[in-house]
């Protein structure tokens, strides 16, 4: 079950490296980036964050494995990263770009 989900995961995220190097336009660097925003600021983090707290629950309670507690407090902060992600992204960008006079789109 843990290979098939890996599996899951990485063909995911590879399945969209490729389609963001696809696009062909742009920097260089720019697919990857907006990759790893999407990442962080879309469902994709989000249901990771609770796919992981899921199997700390299963593994904590029917399975009676004590490590359990920590895959939870895991999924539970792989879920809050997105927020956390777009509260300083809002909060550092701006104060960068007026310390170093950038222009910030």
């Amino acid at each position: 079950m843990k290979k098939t989900i890996l599996a899951t995961v990485l063909l995911t995220l590879f399945g969209g490296i490729a389609s963001a190097l696809a696009e062909g336009n742009g920097d260089v660097g720019d697919a990857e980036l907006a990759l790893l925003n999407s990442i962080f600021t879309g469902p994709i983090g989000f249901s990771l964050g609770l796919i992981v707290l899921v199997m700390g629950i299963i593994s904590f309670f029917y399975h009676g494995d004590k490590h359990g507690i920590f895959v939870i407090v895991l999924g539970v902060l792989i879920t809050l990263t997105p927020g956390v992600y777009n509260a300083a992204s809002n909060l550092f960008i701006p104060m960068v770009c007026s310390l170093w006079s950038l222009d910030c789109k």
